[in-house]
């Protein structure tokens, strides 16, 4: 089937609409796109419009009565006994790695495919629908490694069709090259280019199936590289936490924190920094907050954050995984000494995390919405087993 070259979107495009296995397309010999997306999810924002990007501002977020006892408890409780501290940073150059996400076009003419020969959905989840779309052939580049620390999660989202797979735990199978498994895994169906995420996925969750606990897809409020090097944050900021409490808040789907005292904010609740907090003056140092903690603390004044995970270790924000951007550009922006790092680094925070310190994190001031603040009501995303948030 032949492709026509877009100039404007720098991409191979199929003369007519890819069906969801990819199998449609043979390959025209003059076409030389591999389908690696060159672009950036985080500039301009793939999610606008979501929930991570609502505003947070004054009396735009309401706030729980327990919100003062949040921020003490998220403060106090900011370390799982690991020595780490007081808050890290997960990225690819050093550490454990944050989930690892590759953005690809299954519709370009010479897209490579690898297999997947099992990902289980989870329990309550449906195992047909992650079967179908994550088991399988699945639009991989053969360049990719597996994921070598941490949850080992790789997120692997399709422009071509708008499949968005998720998997956690995912490895290469043993002496079969070309060949995965993963522990879960989970998957939503949005539209080619991701488009209209604010309508088909307002929450950016999974539809079904698992990665990291909330079923969201977290990457999406990692810590974008191009929007580093712009020098904004435009959206909500996802982090990983020591604990929270039991339960879970739209637009999380699931949770594991353990604290049974009440105030513990659970993952998915959402967070913000009053406007008063001066990211140029830190009132403990009397001096600026560290380069990056800057940035973090732009984005919680106005989009505000959110704990997606748990790590047993410490409170810790996430950075985009640069091996797309290394395949790409030849070399990871978050290595010791690299252009992210001669923009935000200077003091190590420890060997986990070389040169990006945002230990100075202001957690004791932080501002928290009720549990399930702006789901919708009916939630069409509802799942067997979830509470509704509205009355029948």
């Amino acid at each position: 089937m032949p492709a026509t070259y877009d100039a404007i979107s720098n991409r191979w495009r199929p003369v007519r609409q890819r069906n969801w296995t990819g199998s449609e397309w043979s390959l025209p010999a003059s076409a030389k796109d591999d389908g690696v997306f060159t672009g950036s999810l985080f500039d301009p924002y793939i999610a606008k419009g979501t929930v991570l990007t609502r505003e947070v501002r004054g009396s735009s977020m309401p706030l729980t009565a327990r919100s003062a006892g949040h921020a003490e408890w998220m403060a106090a409780n900011i370390n799982a006994g690991s020595g780490f501290g007081p808050t890290s940073i997960n990225t690819s150059g050093a550490g454990t790695h944050p989930i690892a996400v590759y953005v690809v076009d299954s519709t370009a003419p010479h897209c490579e495919w690898q297999f997947v020969q099992s990902a289980p959905a989870g329990a309550g989840h449906d195992q047909a629908l992650v079967t179908q779309y994550c088991v399988g052939p699945i639009p991989l580049p053969a360049w990719v490694a597996a994921p070598s620390q941490g949850d080992r999660g790789l997120a692997l989202y399709d422009l071509g069709t708008g499949i968005m797979r998720e998997y956690f735990y995912f490895q290469q199978v043993p002496g079969k090259p070309g060949n995965w498994t993963a522990t879960t895994a989970g998957v939503s169906l949005a539209k080619p280019d991701l488009a209209d995420l604010p309508l088909t996925n307002p929450g950016v969750q999974l539809r079904t199936g698992s990665n990291a606990v909330v079923g969201m897809h977290n990457t999406l409020g990692f810590l974008g590289i191009a929007e580093l090097l712009h020098g904004e944050i435009t959206h909500a900021v996802a982090f990983t936490c020591a604990n929270m409490g039991k339960g879970y808040s739209w637009p999380a789907r699931g949770g594991d924190g353990i604290s049974t005292d009440p105030d513990a904010p659970v993952e998915g609740q959402w967070c913000r920094l009053p406007e008063a907090v001066d990211p140029d003056y830190n009132p403990i140092t009397k001096a600026p907050y560290n380069p990056l903690t800057r940035l973090i603390i732009k984005a919680f004044k106005r989009y505000g954050g959110f704990a997606s995970d748990k790590n047993l270790l410490v409170h810790a924000f996430n950075g985009e995984h640069g091996g797309q951007w290394k395949h790409l550009y030849g070399s990871d922006p978050w290595a010791r000494g690299g252009i992210l790092e001669k923009l935000y680094g200077g003091t190590w925070n420890s060997p986990r995390s070389p040169g990006f310190n945002v230990n100075d994190f202001p957690w004791h001031l932080t501002e928290w919405a009720p549990v399930d603040w702006g789901r919708p009501n009916p939630d069409f995303w509802l799942r067997p087993g979830e509470s509704q948030p509205w009355t029948e």
